[in-house]
């Protein structure tokens, strides 16, 4: 499922547009659901920027957002209903392989996580040169 899908499922969902440019509580708190779902059930390779650029935000708003809906699940009862009864209708829609028991992954953790994968990346690349290298040297 795409960020875009994800989107389109939450505007049917509120029945509403989400991108909408407004501060009205419940758009607010709509996009807040979308930034999370759009890292959680994605099957693209997402960043902060891609997801904003859905709902016409930059990827600061996407990092402030994943912090308020972490805020908002755990304080707001009703802000938490809500995210859990549309999270079930979305994994309804997704393939079953993707349908597992997902955990909560702050987006700073998320942040570190990827920077991690990309420098194990990196030094993967070079150490597989250097042994081209030393197989060619023999």
């Amino acid at each position: 499922m795409t960020t875009l899908e994800i989107k389109e499922f939450l505007d049917k969902e509120f029945a509403f547009n989400i991108a909408e440019q407004t501060r009205k509580s419940e758009y607010v708190n709509a996009r807040y659901m979308y930034y999370f779902f759009a890292f959680k059930y994605s099957s693209e390779i997402v960043t902060n920027k891609r997801v904003g650029n859905a709902v016409n935000r930059d990827h600061a708003s996407v990092m402030h957002g994943m912090r308020c809906y972490k805020d908002f699940y755990e304080t707001d009862k009703y802000f938490r209903e809500v995210a859990n009864r549309i999270e079930d209708s979305l994994k309804e829609l997704l393939p079953v392989k993707l349908k597992r028991n997902f955990e909560v992954v702050d987006n700073m953790n998320d942040v570190v996580l990827r920077r991690k994968v990309k420098n194990l990346m990196k030094k993967n690349v070079y150490l597989q040169n250097k042994i081209n290298s030393l197989k060619q040297a023999s």
